[in-house]
């Protein structure tokens, strides 16, 4: 069974390394730059996980990822989410999500295959 990973990061080379590190037989990963653009992947198709680089310019990465979530509303959506800054408890409570990870940048190869390999074996 294929699993499909949508990565969300403004930078490129931040959606390339996660794409390298995460990318394996069974994998489709799909790259989306701005949250607009993830919204249309998400609410257009079978997405099995969320990786998402919080960084959006445009509007807040806990506003992005519950405007994401709501297209999920049926189902379960696995977010990983990856920052420079810290991300509060208290915030991640607040998303509609079923499971959720939080990867401190720079990160390992090894951490993020680890947590996305946790959020796909469900």
């Amino acid at each position: 069974m294929s699993s499909v990973i949508l990565v969300v990061d403004e930078l490129a080379s931040h959606r390339q390394m996660i794409r390298f590190a995460v990318q394996l037989p069974g994998r489709q990963v799909l790259e989306a730059e701005t949250g607009d653009q993830a919204v249309s992947l998400v609410a257009g198709g079978k997405i099995d996980l969320l990786i998402a680089g919080c960084s959006f310019t445009n509007v807040s990465c806990l506003e992005q990822l519950q405007r994401l979530c709501h297209f999920k509303r049926n189902e379960t959506l696995p977010v990983i989410v990856t920052s420079h800054n810290r991300v509060t408890s208290d915030a991640l409570e607040g998303l509609p999500v079923g499971s959720f990870a939080w990867v401190k940048k720079p990160f390992r190869f090894s951490e993020i295959q680890n947590v996305v390999d946790l959020a796909l074996s469900d």
